[in-house]
């Protein structure tokens, strides 16, 4: 009987382990957080679906949030010199910038998500032990442009898995869209044409357990000539690219040959104001004139890292950068939309008057409609004579301030 017992009992708790498996496979959430389609593929997002990111700033203190309600009177230069920050009455918190995600009051951890303790009492969600918080450049769901930041300042949005894809496949940005990809980044790729089997190529196919069932969404198992088994997308075998390929695949506006990116969803048409031209950076954003697009850029030089392009906050980085507003206003034109201009995920359309636009001609209505790039209004420069010139693409000393040019041909991914 007690043998009888134990192995009823290590029956239930093998039930009651696998049932936790299950729920976790099933993509339990905590309270309050949703998963939303962006163009980056799904992200984890607020209940209003909203993207939440993480910082490297909380990397100091793992486990601890680094952006708080604390304001920060100096910034300090790349020579160690500090400066006092300018306009500190209305400058705001990072806290203010990058709202927290708070955790419900019976919120306890389990799998991946966490808390961290932001004061007594006042809990923030964590995943993977990262903070997570909203941005106050996203202004509607689904919206990554908080992911804009300057090079190694960058929010990172909190990106989910990917439903039915196998284990470890994610999405990548590139020019053509969104593109599956390994976890190593090696992008998958199938051949046009029928094969089975071994298709003609050396490449490494993308190896699938010998346990392995159908994902859904077109993903199957098929079996080798050397009895392993492989992925299949749509009854296509998948291989993975070469790493030396990566870059040049992302940068390809579309593809003839016999073998094809597997594609996540493809990249929107550009509104017909938007076109695109080659110059030093690469493929950039230029008007239907061919005059090269920009886009403001600000993070300041302190230990919190504040963005400075905000509405709202401190011009005097903007005129460290283009002058007096006089003379901002000379050399820099927001890019006003065509008549019945229609947006994209990527393109919205924004009233001359809002805060976000930073240069404006005196007297600015909302009755025009300026384009803006994935939240941030763009300008053309006056000294840009021909296609290709980016003759404003320059940086300020106050703070990490720049009029970027806007590259059309991603290379990272998220």
């Amino acid at each position: 009987m007690s043998n009888r017992l134990a192995i009823l009992c290590a029956l239930v708790a093998l039930g009651s382990a696998l049932a936790g498996v299950s729920a976790q496979a099933a993509g339990a959430l905590p309270s309050g957080v949703t998963i939303h389609d962006s163009r980056l593929g799904p992200v984890y997002a607020d209940r209003r679906g909203f993207t939440l990111y993480t910082t490297p700033l909380d990397n100091i203190s793992p486990g601890k949030s680094s952006c708080t309600d604390k304001r920060v009177d100096y910034g300090q230069a790349a020579d160690g010199i500090k400066y006092p920050l300018p306009d500190l009455g209305s400058r705001k918190t990072c806290q203010d910038k990058a709202p927290p995600l708070l955790a419900a009051a019976d919120f306890k951890p389990f799998d991946a998500w966490g808390v961290a303790e932001r004061a007594p009492g006042v809990r923030q969600l964590t995943l993977n032990g990262h903070p997570l918080y909203t941005s106050v450049k996203d202004h509607a769901p689904g919206e990554v442009n908080a992911g804009m930041g300057l090079f190694y300042l960058e929010w990172k949005p909190a990106t989910a898995p990917l439903t039915g894809a196998p284990p470890g496949v994610k999405a990548v940005e590139a020019r053509s869209g969104m593109l599956l990809a390994a976890a190593d980044g090696r992008i998958l790729l199938v051949h046009r044409n029928e094969c089975t089997g071994a298709c003609p190529t050396s490449w490494d196919p993308l190896s699938a357990p010998a346990i392995a069932s159908a994902a859904g969404g077109g993903w199957a198992t098929a079996a080798r000539d050397d009895a392993s088994r492989q992925w299949t997308y749509h009854g296509k075998p998948v291989y993975l690219a070469p790493a030396s390929m990566t870059d040049s695949i992302k940068t390809a506006p579309s593809f003839s040959g016999e073998w094809t990116p597997v594609v996540y969803h493809a990249a929107e048409a550009l509104p017909a104001d938007i076109h695109v031209a080659r110059a030093l950076p690469g493929v950039i954003f230029t008007t239907r004139e061919g005059k090269t697009l920009y886009a403001w850029f600000c993070t300041e030089q302190s230990s919190d890292r504040l963005s400075c392009d905000d509405a709202g906050d401190s011009r005097v980085y903007l005129g460290s950068v283009c002058g007096t507003p006089d003379a901002c206003a000379k050399n820099w034109a927001p890019y006003y939309a065509s008549a019945g201009a229609q947006p994209t995920r990527d393109w919205t359309l924004v009233p001359a008057n809002d805060p976000r636009v930073a240069v404006a001609p005196s007297g600015s209505t909302g009755a025009r409609l300026v384009w803006a790039f994935r939240g941030r209004p763009v300008y053309t420069y006056a000294d840009d004579k021909i296609s290709g010139d980016i003759n404003g693409d320059r940086a300020g000393w106050f703070a990490l301030a720049y009029f970027m040019v806007l590259n059309a041909a991603p290379s990272g991914d998220y």
